[in-house]
């Protein structure tokens, strides 16, 4: 992502590079990101790279705010590095937003399966 505070407007100038003109690509850059972290996230979780799908989801999150899907991949990631009651935890909160959703629901009793196994 550009980090306009490190950008010399004076320097821009010239090149007829204008704050509307960084503003246009700021959007573009969240709007590419928006789509292709998810499809990181969902890469890391296939090939078990769980805390690299925990920190894409962090950092998703952060800069996009919530996302149903994106926190059923951060659960998952929780438990695959064997945090799994705070993935459930997680889980059940997603579900409990999303009663009739059925990502939410399968996720919530693999947890929950994974738990009263006491993996």
């Amino acid at each position: 992502m550009i980090a306009r505070e490190n950008l010399d407007e004076e320097k821009l100038a010239p090149f007829g590079i204008t704050d509307a003109d960084l503003e246009e690509l700021e959007a573009k850059e969240t709007e590419y990101a928006k789509k292709v972290i998810p499809s990181l996230i969902a890469e890391s979780i296939n090939k078990k790279k769980y805390s690299k799908c925990e920190s894409l989801c962090q950092e998703y999150l952060s800069k996009y705010g919530n996302d149903k899907n994106v926190s059923l991949f951060l659960a998952l990631a929780l438990a695959g590095q064997g945090k799994i009651e705070d993935g459930l935890l997680l889980a059940k909160d997603i579900l409990e937003k999303n009663p009739n959703d059925n990502d939410a629901q399968r996720a919530f009793s693999v947890l929950q399966q994974l738990t009263s196994r006491g993996q």
